[in-house]
This record gives C-alpha cells, structure tokens and sequence, in this order.
C-alpha cells in the first residue's frame, strides 16, 4: 500500500458535494460558538479549535 501511494482519482457526486458542504457549516458554527464561549469565559481550561481544516475532514472521514 505504502508503495503505491494513495489514489489520485476522486470522484464526488452533487448529493455528495452538498452533504460534505452542510456538514462542513454545521461544525464551523459549532467552532465559531466555542470560540465565543471560550472568549467569554463560559469554557475554561484550553480550547483548540481546527478553523479552516473542517474542509478536509469531512470527505476524509467520510472514507475511512
């Protein structure tokens, strides 16, 4: 598998495309609420966001 490498072939239907586009919006609203929380102080302790990354989650997950 290692020899190889993974496949460069992708293929993502509309349903697919949008389910991986409402899925990625619910968890940057989740992020963007642990933020203001943490902000505000209603989290204590650390809060380690992954803005900007939710993008390639998804799919990622999706596949496993």
């Amino acid at each position: 598998m290692l020899e190889q490498g993974p496949s460069t072939h992708v293929s993502c239907n509309r349903e697919e495309g949008l389910d991986f586009y409402k899925k990625m919006q619910v968890v940057r609203r989740m992020e963007a609420s642990a933020n203001n929380m943490y902000k505000s102080k209603l989290i204590r302790g650390f809060c380690h966001l992954y803005s900007g990354q939710v993008c390639l989650k998804n799919p990622v997950n999706e596949y496993e």
